[in-house]
């Protein structure tokens, strides 16, 4: 389970005047992984990421880095050193990812938001077909 999550670093541009296309892509990067132990969570990972949203063609970009805790009981097992590196097994590697992607898409968001980028949302819309009637507020 995610134990921590914390942003480090947030960059944003927009490197265009055009109108933007919702042509764009995204990416988390494990930059580097450590076990680690202390007196309130115990044995854990310590996993520096960086996630890379990509407006397309050439239009603007969005990136963040941090770092998050891991921790589980059967540590051991889900992740092992082999060859100098510490190999992180799926388990940890589908919890892991998904859980930077949630909480990176609400940064990136605001983000898209403030530099007049197209927001990777899709809000839904509201069709009315018919009137309808509202009480009048009276003073």
């Amino acid at each position: 389970m995610i134990a921590g999550f914390r942003l480090n670093k947030i960059f944003g541009e927009r490197k265009t005047n055009e109108n933007v296309t919702r042509e764009m892509t995204q990416k988390v990067d494990i930059k580097s992984v450590k076990k680690s132990k202390n007196g309130v969570i115990g044995d854990h990972v310590l996993i520096n990421f960086e996630f890379e949203y990509v407006f397309s063609p050439e239009a603007g970009e969005i990136k963040l880095e941090g770092d998050l805790m891991y921790r589980d009981t059967d540590l051991e097992n889900l992740v092992k050193e082999k060859d100098n590196k510490l190999e992180l097994q799926p388990k940890v590697l589908m919890e892991v990812t998904n859980f930077i992607f949630e909480n990176a898409m609400i940064e990136v968001i605001n983000t898209a938001k403030k530099l007049y980028l197209p927001v990777p949302l899709n809000a839904p819309k509201i069709n009315f077909t018919a009137p309808r009637s509202y009480p009048i507020k009276s003073d």
